[in-house]
C-alpha cells in the first residue's frame, strides 16, 4: 500500500507534459528492452540513456526516441545476421577489433544523426518529415544527405547573391541615398548596376534568357574583357506595361558596354547585340510606351509630317499628343526627348567608371601578395602602361652547412669544384620531385643560396586560361608559389640529403654522419645496407614456406564447390574461387597504410609487438642464466626495436604455400641517434639469431592470414557460427627453443 501512494503522489505531481514524456520513454523501453538495459561497462546506463539524453529537440519531448531506437536495434540486427559480435564496451570501435563492434559507439552515431537530421528539417522532402517512416540507419544517411546539400546548395546562393551585391556599383535604383537623403530621378523608371566582379557579374546575369558570357560561372570572360578596360552596366525597365508582351519577354534588360569612356555596344536580354538606335528605343519604350516608338517608326517612312498626317492620322495624333508641334523638325524632337534620360545615364556611368577605372589596379596585387604571406618567396609586381608583369624569388640557405672542400655552394653549383654528376640537374630533379614546377624559372646560386626566380606578365601567360584577367592571373600564378612555399621546407631536406649522397658537405662529426660511414664500410649477412639517396636503409627479404596456409585455405571454403573449366582450371565464378580472391585482398589490406597520415600499418604494428615480446623473453632468460648463487648478477640492457622498423610487402601465394616479404628501415639525419644506436644493436643481435627473426615473421604472418579469413568469411556472408574458426590450430607456445647468441653488456 505504501509504494502505491508513494506511486499515486509522483504522478500527481507531474505535469501533463512530463507524463507524455514518461510514457513515451516507457513505451520504448518495452518495445526493445536490449536497448534499455543498464550495463556495468556503461557506467549503469543503457543505449537507451544515451538517444535520451541526446534528445535534439528543445522541448526533450522525446518525439524522435521511438524511431531513433527502432535504427539503432536494426543495425545492431544487421550485425547479428553477419555474425559480428557485440562488444559491450565505451571504447571507440577501431580499438575493439574486425570481428566486432560497439553498441555504444553506434549508439551515439545514430544519436548524431538523429540531431542533424532534426537541424535539417526545413530542407527535408514532405514524405521524409516523419523519422517513424524511416527503418535503417542507410535510409537515415541518405536522406540527410540529399537534405544536407538541399541546405549548401541554399546557402551557396545565398552567399553568391551577397556577394554579387556587396560587389557591385548600383547606379540608379528607388531607395534614397543614404548621404544626400534624395532618390535618383530616374529610380521609378529604371535600375541600373553594375557588376565590379566576375561573382557579381554572374549574379545579374543569371536569370538572362540566354546567358551572358560575361555570367557564365565556368569562364570568366568578365575578367579578360574588363582587363581590356571595358566596363558592363545592366540597365533594367521598369515599366513592363509600356512594352508589348512579346518585346517583354521574362523581363526587359540591356547590357550596355563601354571600352574606356565610350559607349561600344549593348546587348539585349536574350544576348543579342543591339546598335546605339536599337537601345535608344528600348529606353523610349520604357519611358513614353511602345505606341509612341511604333508611330515614330511609321513616320520615318514618309519623311514629311504634313504627308504623315494624311496617310496615317492615328499615328500622327499619338505623336502631337506626345509633345510633337506643327513646326517642330521631328528627328531633333525624338532626339530631344531622350536626351535628358540618356544624359543622366551617362553621366553615372561615367562617375562609375572615375571611381572604379576597369581592369584591376597595382594596389590590388599589393594586397594579393599581403593575402598569401609566403614564407620563402619574395614577390615583386610592377605596372607599364597597364600591362603587369611580376617576379618571385624563392631562397634557399645553406650557410649552416660544412662544404667538404674549400669554396661555397656557388662554386659546386657552378662547376668550379668539379662533381661525378651536375648538381645543377640534380637540384632541378630534387626541387621538381616536391613539386615545384621549373619550365619557367631561372635557377641562381649566389654565396651559399640558392634562387629560384619565377617571372611572368599578362602578354605570357604560360598555360593559364586565355579568358583570365591580370589579377585571376596573378592569382594563380601566388597559388602555385603558395604550393612551392608549402614544399620549402621538404625540399630544402631533399637538397641537403642530395649533398650527403654526392659528399659535398661534411657530416662526420655528426651522429648520423658517423652511422652513415660504418653502414659503408660494415656487412652484416643477412641484411643489406643502402647509402643512396641521402639516407641510410637496411632491408632483407624473406622467402617463408607456410604450411598453416592449407589449413587456412580450408577451413575458409569448406563446404564450396571448385568447379573447373575445360583446361582443368579452377572457374573464376565459382565460390571457392571467389573466396580464395577475398583471401588475397583483406591479406593486402592488413599491409596499407591507415590513419590521418598513412603512417600506421597494422602488419607493422603486429611485428613490432611480437619482436618487443621476443626482447623481454630473451631478456628475462639471460638474467637467469647470470643470476647463479653467490655470483653478483651483472648489469645487461634490453634490446628494443627501432620503432621505423616495417614490413614494406608482402605477397601471398596460396598454391605454393608461401609468402614473400620484404622488410626493413631507413634513417635519415634527423633521427634520433638512440635510434641509429638501436638499430645497429637490432642488426648485430638477429643477423647472429636470424633463425628466430625469421621464426618471428612466420607466427605473424599466420596471424595475419587467420584473420583476414575472418574478414574474407565475413564479406562474404558465408560465416555459420563461431565454430567456423573457435578450433584455429593456436600458435605453438611450446615450440622447441632456438639457440640463440646475445651480446651481454657490463656496466
Amino acid at each position: 500500500m505504501q509504494k502505491l501512494l508513494e506511486s499515486f503522489r509522483r504522478f500527481a505531481l507531474l505535469t501533463e507534459e512530463q507524463l507524455l514524456v514518461e510514457n513515451r520513454i516507457k513505451k520504448v523501453q518495452k518495445i526493445y528492452p536490449e536497448l534499455a538495459k543498464k550495463r556495468e561497462e556503461f557506467d549503469g546506463e543503457s543505449l537507451l540513456d544515451v538517444l535520451i539524453q541526446s534528445d535534439p529537440t528543445e522541448d526533450k519531448k522525446q518525439k524522435y526516441l521511438q524511431a531513433a531506437a527502432r535504427i539503432l536495434k536494426n543495425k545492431m540486427d544487421f550485425f547479428k545476421r553477419m555474425n559480428i559480435e557485440p562488444a559491450w564496451t565505451q571504447e571507440r570501435v577501431v580499438n575493439i577489433g574486425r570481428d566486432a563492434y560497439s553498441p555504444w559507439h553506434w549508439a551515439t552515431k545514430v544519436a548524431g544523426e538523429v540531431q542533424r537530421y532534426h537541424d535539417l528539417k526545413k530542407f527535408l522532402e514532405d514524405d521524409e518529415k516523419d523519422l517513424m517512416a524511416i527503418k535503417t540507419w542507410s535510409d537515415l544517411e541518405l536522406i540527410i544527405r540529399k537534405a544536407y546539400n538541399k541546405k549548401m546548395n541554399a546557402e551557396l546562393k545565398r552567399r553568391q547573391e551577397e556577394e554579387g551585391k556587396e560587389e557591385s556599383d548600383f547606379l540608379i535604383t528607388d531607395k534614397e541615398d543614404p548621404k544626400t537623403g534624395k532618390t535618383d530621378p530616374l529610380g521609378k523608371d529604371f535600375f541600373m548596376v553594375r557588376p565590379l566582379s566576375h561573382e557579381a557579374a554572374c549574379y545579374w546575369g543569371k536569370d538572362a534568357g540566354a546567358k551572358y558570357c560575361i555570367s557564365q560561372r565556368d569562364s570568366n570572360y568578365f575578367g579578360q574583357f574588363t582587363g581590356e578596360g571595358r566596363t558592363f552596366f545592366f540597365l533594367w525597365m521598369a515599366n513592363q506595361s509600356n512594352f508589348t508582351k512579346e518585346e517583354w519577354g521574362t523581363d526587359k534588360r540591356i547590357v550596355l558596354e563601354y571600352l574606356g569612356e565610350n559607349f561600344d555596344k549593348a546587348w539585349s536580354n536574350v544576348n543579342q547585340q543591339l546598335d546605339g538606335n536599337e537601345v535608344h528605343n528600348i529606353i523610349r519604350t520604357n519611358l513614353f510606351g511602345w505606341e509612341l516608338v511604333a508611330a515614330y517608326e511609321e513616320f520615318t517612312r514618309y519623311d514629311d509630317l504634313r504627308l504623315f498626317e494624311e496617310r496615317d492620322p492615328e499615328n500622327y495624333k499619338i505623336l502631337i499628343d506626345a509633345g510633337l508641334k506643327r513646326e517642330d523638325n521631328p528627328q531633333v524632337w525624338w532626339l530631344e526627348i531622350l536626351k535628358p534620360t540618356w544624359h543622366h545615364i551617362e553621366a553615372v556611368i561615367q562617375e562609375s567608371i572615375e571611381r572604379h577605372p576597369a581592369g584591376p589596379q597595382i594596389e590590388e596585387f599589393k594586397a594579393k601578395i599581403e593575402e598569401y604571406d609566403l614564407d620563402h618567396i619574395q614577390v615583386d609586381v610592377n605596372e607599364d602602361d597597364g600591362h603587369f608583369w611580376w617576379r618571385a624569388i624563392m631562397t634557399f640557405d645553406f650557410e649552416d652547412l660544412k662544404w667538404m672542400r674549400e669554396g661555397n655552394f656557388q662554386e659546386y653549383f657552378y662547376g668550379h669544384i668539379d662533381l661525378p654528376e651536375n648538381l645543377p640537374s640534380e637540384v632541378e630533379r630534387v626541387l621538381e620531385d616536391n613539386g615545384i614546377e621549373l619550365h619557367a624559372a631561372e635557377l641562381e646560386a649566389e654565396g651559399n643560396q640558392l634562387w629560384v626566380t619565377f617571372e611572368q606578365n599578362d602578354d605570357h601567360r604560360h598555360g593559364y586560361g586565355n579568358d583570365d584577367s591580370d589579377l585571376a592571373l596573378f592569382d594563380q600564378f601566388l597559388g602555385d608559389l603558395l604550393n612551392y612555399d608549402l614544399a620549402h621546407k621538404a625540399s630544402h631536406v631533399d637538397l641537403v640529403d642530395l649533398f650527403i649522397e654526392s659528399d659535398i658537405i661534411d657530416i662526420s662529426d655528426s651522429p648520423y654522419g658517423q652511422f652513415r660511414q660504418r653502414a659503408k664500410v660494415e656487412e652484416f649477412e643477412n641484411f643489406d645496407a643502402d647509402t643512396s639517396g641521402g639516407t641510410v636503409s637496411y632491408y632483407t627479404r624473406m622467402e617463408l614456406k607456410i604450411p598453416e596456409i592449407g589449413e587456412v585455405v580450408q577451413a575458409l571454403t569448406k563446404g564450396m564447390s571448385a568447379d573447373t573449366d575445360e583446361r582443368g582450371n579452377v572457374s573464376a565464378a565459382s565460390d571457392y574461387y571467389q573466396a580464395l580472391r577475398r583471401l588475397n585482398l583483406e591479406f593486402n589490406k592488413v599491409f596499407e597504410p591507415v590513419g590521418p597520415d598513412k603512417r600506421f600499418q597494422f602488419a607493422t604494428n603486429m611485428l613490432l609487438d611480437a619482436l618487443s615480446k621476443h626482447f623481454l623473453e630473451a631478456h628475462t632468460n639471460a638474467r637467469r642464466q647470470l643470476n647463479l648463487p653467490g655470483i653478483p648478477a651483472k648489469e645487461m640492457r634490453q634490446l628494443i626495436t627501432p620503432h621505423k622498423f616495417k614490413l614494406k610487402w608482402a605477397t601471398l601465394d596460396v598454391a605454393g604455400k608461401q609468402i614473400d616479404t620484404l622488410l626493413g628501415i631507413a634513417i635519415d639525419k634527423d633521427d634520433d641517434p638512440e635510434q641509429m644506436k638501436a638499430l645497429e644493436e637490432f642488426l648485430d643481435y638477429f643477423d647472429k639469431n636470424y633463425d628466430a627473426f625469421v621464426r618471428i615473421v612466420h607466427d605473424v604472418m599466420v596471424k595475419i592470414l587467420w584473420s583476414a579469413a575472418r574478414e574474407a568469411a565475413q564479406q562474404m556472408e558465408v560465416i555459420r557460427r563461431e565454430q567456423a574458426f573457435s578450433n584455429m590450430r593456436p600458435l605453438n607456445e611450446n615450440r622447441k627453443r632456438i639457440k640463440i647468441k646475445m651480446k651481454v653488456s657490463r656496466r
